[in-house]
């Protein structure tokens, strides 16, 4: 069975995640608690609370989503390897420098980039750059654009004619990789990229390598699986995973805590005020219509109406949401803190307007005076970037020290986008 909560805040979600530890570990304390979460921050943040809660924090195995997954693949089946982005990047680019494989597929497109390359150096690192730039692609076609992918197995294109020249020979390459049951193909001998790339080819007929969300709908139903899975702290997940957790749920116990900035996330409530808000949301009929992931606003989610911010950072989340309670038919707890009961700083008023989705503010509106809660710091290089947060962590700690609870170093984070990794 799946059970949802939502929040927006992180310490209110840890409480019946810590309750359900307390429960668990009291039932049978040997067995370990499985817990996913969005990053390592996150992951520290999880063991503090719980720590505190329950006065220690052991037995909890928490780690990100795929690696989870992949684990848990690799244990039910051990003649199944997962590809992630760093080996298929080096399985393409021992194909895309291979003349025989490019002009065998007819990958025109991909042959003529190449060969404005000036020099044999300058040729492969183009090819080792492509190849970084489709294993991302597929990767993320995998995870966000299964039908798509469908079609392509069945050799049939899905995109229109803008797009037509792109998807054809993403299309052959795509083929030309993956066979009818969506595994690796080897074929002959792997070629050697430094002496390493053999590595990677299978040591015997019956070992596969798969991208993971192929992997995980072929071994949904016979996956090994703890009593109980908690998904903690997610914002998003890519669709090809919640309907995985729909699946999951069928055989065993999956508690969602997801982070929900606002309140009414996904549809429109002519309402007002959150107690209001909360009351209607908890009695939403079932979505009926299926959402359409080619086309740019699925969900219909773009309102002129909404926060700018809404509509800028938004949509991944509302998805996610959205998909969520159509598992659910919209069964689920949530507990929400309005910022502005606490302060009344500017980014308190920005929160309060997400978490009730407030209409978007214009001219007087807008006038506020800047009081640093929101900043926004122009950093020349990566290594100024670091060091002007190492010195507003080390200001907001020294500026604490003499109130009555002082601000401790595991009460910050610091939230780095993936592209900056």
């Amino acid at each position: 069975m799946l059970h949802l909560c939502y929040s927006n805040r992180f310490e209110v979600l840890c409480a019946p995640l810590a309750a359900r530890v307390r429960e668990a570990q009291v039932k049978d304390p040997l067995t370990p608690i499985q817990i996913v979460a969005p990053n390592p921050t996150v992951e520290q943040f999880i063991r503090f609370d719980v720590a505190e809660k329950l006065g220690v924090a052991a037995n909890l195995n928490v780690g990100l989503l795929r690696n989870f997954l992949k684990r848990t693949i690799e244990a039910t089946n051990p003649d199944l390897s997962i590809l992630n982005k760093a080996i298929l990047q080096l399985l393409l680019y021992s194909r895309l420098t291979n003349p025989e494989f490019v002009s065998g597929h007819g990958l025109d497109e991909v042959s003529e980039y190449l060969d404005h390359a000036s020099t044999p150096q300058a040729r492969q690192k183009r090819s080792l750059q492509l190849a970084g730039e489709l294993a991302r692609l597929f990767e993320e076609y995998s995870y966000s654009r299964r039908g798509m992918l469908d079609a392509w197995r069945k050799n049939r294109r899905v995109l229109g004619t803008e797009s037509a020249a792109i998807e054809g020979w993403q299309l052959r390459l795509w083929r030309a990789l993956f066979d009818g049951d969506q595994a690796f193909r080897f074929s002959g001998r792997a070629a050697r990229i430094q002496g390493q790339l053999d590595l990677f080819q299978p040591s015997s007929n019956t070992h596969s390598y798969m991208m993971l969300v192929d992997a995980l709908h072929g071994l949904a139903d016979s996956l090994e699986l703890p009593e109980q899975i908690h998904i903690f702290g997610l914002s998003y997940v890519a669709p090809a995973f919640v309907e995985l957790f729909g699946r999951l749920a069928n055989r065993t116990e999956i508690y969602v805590y997801a982070l929900n900035p606002c309140v009414e996330f996904w549809e429109d409530v002519q309402a007002s005020g959150l107690a209001t808000l909360q009351a209607e949301w908890a009695h939403r009929a079932p979505m009926d219509d299926a959402p359409d992931f080619e086309t740019d606003d699925p969900f219909g989610l773009q309102q002129p109406r909404d926060a700018r911010a809404l509509r800028l950072w938004g949509r991944p989340g509302r998805e996610y949401v959205r998909l969520l309670n159509e598992l659910t038919q919209c069964q689920f707890a949530s507990g929400f803190i309005d910022p502005l009961d606490e302060n009344d700083s500017l980014l308190a008023h920005l929160q309060h307007d997400i978490l009730l989705r407030a209409p978007e503010r214009t001219g007087e509106e807008l006038q506020r005076e800047p009081d640093g809660s929101i900043q926004i710091l122009a950093c020349p290089s990566l290594r100024r970037e670091v060091e002007i947060v190492a010195d507003k962590i080390w200001a907001s700690i020294e500026r604490s020290q003499n109130d009555e609870s002082p601000l401790r170093f595991h009460e910050i984070a610091v939230l780095v986008t993936e592209n900056d990794r």
